[in-house]
Protein backbone atom coordinates (compact mmCIF):
# COMPACT_ATOMS: atom_id res chain seq x y z
CA UNK A 1 0.00 0.00 0.00
CA UNK A 2 1.58 3.74 -0.81
CA UNK A 3 2.17 6.04 1.66
CA UNK A 4 0.20 8.24 3.36
CA UNK A 5 -2.75 5.87 3.14
CA UNK A 6 -3.51 6.74 -0.36
CA UNK A 7 -4.45 3.43 -2.63
CA UNK A 8 -2.34 4.27 -5.91
CA UNK A 9 -5.40 3.33 -8.38
CA UNK A 10 -5.15 2.42 -12.12
CA UNK A 11 -8.33 3.27 -14.30
CA UNK A 12 -8.95 1.10 -17.28
CA UNK A 13 -12.08 2.21 -19.10
CA UNK A 14 -12.05 2.12 -22.88
CA UNK A 15 -15.07 5.05 -22.92
CA UNK A 16 -13.17 8.39 -22.08
CA UNK A 17 -16.23 10.42 -20.57
CA UNK A 18 -16.81 7.47 -18.27
CA UNK A 19 -12.88 6.85 -17.65
CA UNK A 20 -12.92 10.79 -16.92
CA UNK A 21 -15.52 10.88 -14.18
CA UNK A 22 -14.68 7.76 -12.18
CA UNK A 23 -11.04 9.06 -12.33
CA UNK A 24 -12.79 12.51 -10.66
CA UNK A 25 -14.45 10.52 -8.03
CA UNK A 26 -11.17 8.60 -6.98
CA UNK A 27 -9.13 11.77 -6.79
CA UNK A 28 -11.50 13.64 -4.91
CA UNK A 29 -11.47 10.77 -2.61
CA UNK A 30 -9.71 10.78 0.77
CA UNK A 31 -8.19 7.40 0.27
CA UNK A 32 -7.00 6.90 -3.42
CA UNK A 33 -4.94 8.56 -5.91
CA UNK A 34 -5.16 7.59 -9.80
CA UNK A 35 -1.64 7.11 -10.84
CA UNK A 36 -2.42 5.80 -14.01
CA UNK A 37 -5.29 5.47 -16.91
CA UNK A 38 -5.73 3.28 -19.85
CA UNK A 39 -8.36 2.20 -22.62
CA UNK A 40 -6.70 -0.85 -23.95
CA UNK A 41 -5.49 -4.26 -23.15
CA UNK A 42 -1.81 -3.03 -24.10
CA UNK A 43 -1.79 0.06 -22.53
CA UNK A 44 -3.25 -0.97 -19.35
CA UNK A 45 -0.68 -3.74 -19.68
CA UNK A 46 2.27 -1.13 -19.48
CA UNK A 47 1.11 0.87 -17.05
CA UNK A 48 0.36 -1.54 -14.64
CA UNK A 49 3.86 -3.26 -15.08
CA UNK A 50 5.68 0.58 -15.08
CA UNK A 51 3.37 1.90 -11.98
CA UNK A 52 1.84 -1.55 -10.15
CA UNK A 53 -1.23 -0.25 -8.16
CA UNK A 54 -2.72 -0.65 -5.18
CA UNK A 55 -6.09 -1.15 -6.80
CA UNK A 56 -7.20 -1.49 -10.60
CA UNK A 57 -10.49 -0.57 -11.69
CA UNK A 58 -11.28 -2.23 -14.87
CA UNK A 59 -13.97 -2.25 -17.53
CA UNK A 60 -14.79 -5.64 -19.20
CA UNK A 61 -14.53 -4.70 -22.77
CA UNK A 62 -11.41 -2.80 -23.42
CA UNK A 63 -9.86 -1.37 -26.76
CA UNK A 64 -7.75 -4.54 -28.23
CA UNK A 65 -9.70 -6.92 -26.16
CA UNK A 66 -11.37 -7.26 -22.83
CA UNK A 67 -10.77 -7.63 -18.70
CA UNK A 68 -10.09 -11.59 -19.22
CA UNK A 69 -7.06 -11.47 -21.51
CA UNK A 70 -5.69 -8.50 -19.70
CA UNK A 71 -5.91 -10.12 -16.51
CA UNK A 72 -4.75 -13.59 -17.59
CA UNK A 73 -1.52 -11.89 -19.00
CA UNK A 74 -0.51 -10.53 -16.45
CA UNK A 75 -0.93 -13.75 -14.26
CA UNK A 76 0.56 -15.94 -16.96
CA UNK A 77 3.84 -13.55 -16.03
CA UNK A 78 4.19 -13.85 -12.63
CA UNK A 79 2.45 -10.50 -11.71
CA UNK A 80 0.48 -10.40 -8.29
CA UNK A 81 -2.71 -9.46 -9.06
CA UNK A 82 -4.25 -6.22 -6.35
CA UNK A 83 -7.63 -6.46 -5.74
CA UNK A 84 -9.51 -5.84 -8.82
CA UNK A 85 -12.96 -3.70 -8.77
CA UNK A 86 -14.91 -4.87 -12.37
CA UNK A 87 -16.59 -1.32 -13.85
CA UNK A 88 -19.88 -2.98 -15.23
CA UNK A 89 -23.20 -1.88 -16.94
CA UNK A 90 -26.46 -3.67 -16.68
CA UNK A 91 -25.32 -4.75 -20.61
CA UNK A 92 -22.34 -6.34 -19.45
CA UNK A 93 -22.80 -7.98 -16.34
CA UNK A 94 -22.86 -11.72 -17.32
CA UNK A 95 -19.50 -11.38 -18.06
CA UNK A 96 -18.84 -9.20 -15.05
CA UNK A 97 -20.39 -12.23 -13.29
CA UNK A 98 -17.89 -14.55 -15.51
CA UNK A 99 -14.85 -12.94 -14.49
CA UNK A 100 -16.24 -12.61 -10.94
CA UNK A 101 -16.15 -16.77 -11.28
CA UNK A 102 -13.07 -17.13 -13.19
CA UNK A 103 -11.23 -14.57 -11.15
CA UNK A 104 -12.37 -14.63 -7.60
CA UNK A 105 -9.24 -14.33 -5.91
CA UNK A 106 -8.74 -11.38 -6.50
CA UNK A 107 -11.51 -9.56 -8.15
CA UNK A 108 -13.67 -7.86 -4.72
CA UNK A 109 -16.34 -5.92 -6.47
CA UNK A 110 -18.66 -5.59 -9.19
CA UNK A 111 -19.31 -1.31 -9.32
CA UNK A 112 -22.32 -0.80 -11.70
CA UNK A 113 -21.97 2.49 -13.90
CA UNK A 114 -22.84 5.25 -13.79
CA UNK A 115 -20.36 5.55 -11.05
CA UNK A 116 -21.68 8.58 -9.37
CA UNK A 117 -24.94 7.60 -8.03
CA UNK A 118 -24.77 7.09 -4.56
CA UNK A 119 -20.80 6.83 -5.16
CA UNK A 120 -19.61 7.93 -1.00
CA UNK A 121 -21.77 4.08 -0.46
CA UNK A 122 -19.93 2.68 -3.05
CA UNK A 123 -16.66 4.38 -2.02
CA UNK A 124 -16.92 2.67 1.51
CA UNK A 125 -18.17 -0.85 0.75
CA UNK A 126 -14.95 -0.79 -1.74
CA UNK A 127 -12.93 -0.13 0.96
CA UNK A 128 -14.31 -2.04 3.03
CA UNK A 129 -13.71 -4.97 0.53
CA UNK A 130 -10.13 -3.91 -0.55
CA UNK A 131 -9.47 -4.66 3.40
CA UNK A 132 -10.81 -7.96 3.28
CA UNK A 133 -8.71 -8.68 0.42
CA UNK A 134 -5.56 -7.86 2.28
CA UNK A 135 -6.37 -10.13 5.07
CA UNK A 136 -7.48 -13.19 3.33
CA UNK A 137 -3.99 -12.92 1.72
CA UNK A 138 -2.27 -12.54 4.72
CA UNK A 139 -4.06 -15.62 5.97
CA UNK A 140 -2.88 -17.06 2.53
CA UNK A 141 0.60 -16.12 2.70
CA UNK A 142 1.21 -16.92 6.65
CA UNK A 143 3.08 -20.29 5.23
CA UNK A 144 4.60 -19.00 1.98
CA UNK A 145 7.73 -17.46 1.15
CA UNK A 146 7.55 -14.63 -1.29
CA UNK A 147 11.03 -14.14 -3.14
CA UNK A 148 11.65 -11.51 -5.43
CA UNK A 149 13.58 -12.39 -9.07
CA UNK A 150 13.53 -8.72 -10.69
CA UNK A 151 9.88 -7.70 -11.25
CA UNK A 152 8.70 -11.06 -10.44
CA UNK A 153 7.61 -12.12 -6.80
CA UNK A 154 7.16 -16.12 -6.25
CA UNK A 155 5.79 -17.58 -3.29
CA UNK A 156 6.88 -21.29 -1.94
CA UNK A 157 5.60 -23.31 0.76
CA UNK A 158 7.78 -23.02 3.61
CA UNK A 159 7.22 -26.81 4.54
CA UNK A 160 8.67 -27.10 0.53
CA UNK A 161 12.02 -25.50 0.64
CA UNK A 162 14.26 -27.61 2.17
CA UNK A 163 17.50 -25.01 1.28
CA UNK A 164 18.47 -21.61 -0.14
CA UNK A 165 21.96 -21.10 -1.37
CA UNK A 166 24.27 -19.06 -3.19
CA UNK A 167 24.16 -19.48 -6.87
CA UNK A 168 27.00 -19.23 -9.78
CA UNK A 169 29.41 -17.10 -8.57
CA UNK A 170 29.50 -13.82 -9.65
CA UNK A 171 25.57 -13.82 -10.96
CA UNK A 172 24.11 -12.38 -7.57
CA UNK A 173 21.45 -15.35 -7.64
CA UNK A 174 20.42 -17.67 -5.21
CA UNK A 175 19.42 -21.53 -5.89
CA UNK A 176 16.14 -22.54 -3.91
CA UNK A 177 16.39 -26.57 -3.14
CA UNK A 178 12.39 -27.52 -2.99
CA UNK A 179 11.40 -31.05 -1.84
CA UNK A 180 10.49 -31.98 -5.82
CA UNK A 181 13.02 -29.56 -7.71
CA UNK A 182 15.16 -26.85 -7.21
CA UNK A 183 14.28 -22.83 -9.11
CA UNK A 184 16.83 -19.58 -8.98
CA UNK A 185 15.63 -16.24 -8.55
CA UNK A 186 17.91 -12.75 -9.38
CA UNK A 187 18.64 -11.22 -5.17
CA UNK A 188 21.75 -12.56 -3.41
CA UNK A 189 21.74 -14.60 -0.35
CA UNK A 190 22.48 -11.47 2.08
CA UNK A 191 19.55 -9.62 0.66
CA UNK A 192 17.16 -12.45 0.95
CA UNK A 193 17.89 -13.25 4.85
CA UNK A 194 16.03 -10.36 6.62
CA UNK A 195 12.61 -11.59 4.56
CA UNK A 196 12.53 -15.32 5.78
CA UNK A 197 10.62 -16.60 8.30
CA UNK A 198 11.29 -17.97 11.49
CA UNK A 199 12.85 -21.68 11.39
CA UNK A 200 15.81 -21.13 8.66
CA UNK A 201 19.32 -20.72 9.81
CA UNK A 202 22.00 -19.33 7.97
CA UNK A 203 24.99 -22.50 8.51
CA UNK A 204 27.85 -21.00 6.41
CA UNK A 205 28.22 -18.08 4.47
CA UNK A 206 26.62 -19.77 1.26
CA UNK A 207 23.67 -21.47 2.45
CA UNK A 208 20.62 -21.06 4.59
CA UNK A 209 18.38 -24.31 5.57
CA UNK A 210 15.10 -24.73 7.06
CA UNK A 211 15.48 -26.49 10.09
CA UNK A 212 12.69 -28.35 9.54
CA UNK A 213 14.39 -30.47 7.14
CA UNK A 214 17.27 -31.11 9.23
CA UNK A 215 17.70 -34.75 10.00
CA UNK A 216 20.83 -34.82 12.06
CA UNK A 217 24.02 -32.59 12.86
CA UNK A 218 27.51 -34.47 12.97
CA UNK A 219 28.84 -33.31 16.50
CA UNK A 220 32.16 -33.89 15.40
CA UNK A 221 32.58 -31.45 12.59
CA UNK A 222 29.10 -29.36 12.29
CA UNK A 223 28.04 -31.55 9.03
CA UNK A 224 24.32 -30.37 9.13
CA UNK A 225 22.37 -33.59 7.44
CA UNK A 226 19.01 -32.78 5.41
CA UNK A 227 16.20 -35.53 4.79
CA UNK A 228 16.81 -35.12 0.95
CA UNK A 229 20.25 -36.04 1.54
CA UNK A 230 22.58 -33.18 1.41
CA UNK A 231 24.99 -32.07 3.91
CA UNK A 232 26.61 -28.86 4.86
CA UNK A 233 29.22 -27.88 7.02
CA UNK A 234 28.50 -25.03 9.62
CA UNK A 235 30.80 -22.71 9.52
CA UNK A 236 32.50 -21.95 12.97
CA UNK A 237 30.48 -18.57 12.99
CA UNK A 238 27.71 -19.68 12.46
CA UNK A 239 27.55 -23.12 14.56
CA UNK A 240 25.74 -21.03 17.56
CA UNK A 241 22.18 -20.76 16.09
CA UNK A 242 22.02 -24.62 16.15
CA UNK A 243 21.36 -24.73 20.16
CA UNK A 244 23.22 -27.69 21.25
CA UNK A 245 23.20 -29.79 18.40
CA UNK A 246 26.82 -28.75 17.07
CA UNK A 247 29.26 -28.94 19.70
CA UNK A 248 32.20 -26.36 20.16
Amino acid sequence: MSSGNLLRALVVEDEEDVRRALIEALNESTRFQVVAQAAGVDSAYEAFRSTPPDVLFLDIKLAGGDAFQLLRRLKREGHALPPVVINTGFREFDLAQRALNEFGDCVIHLLQKPFWNNWPEKEALILSKITQFHQRQKQVLKDRIGIASGRQLTFYKVSDVVCIRTGEKGRGQVEIVLENGRDTANVTLKSLLPELPEGFLQVNRFTVVNLAWVSAVDLSNGEVCLRNGERYLAGEGYREGLGGWVGG
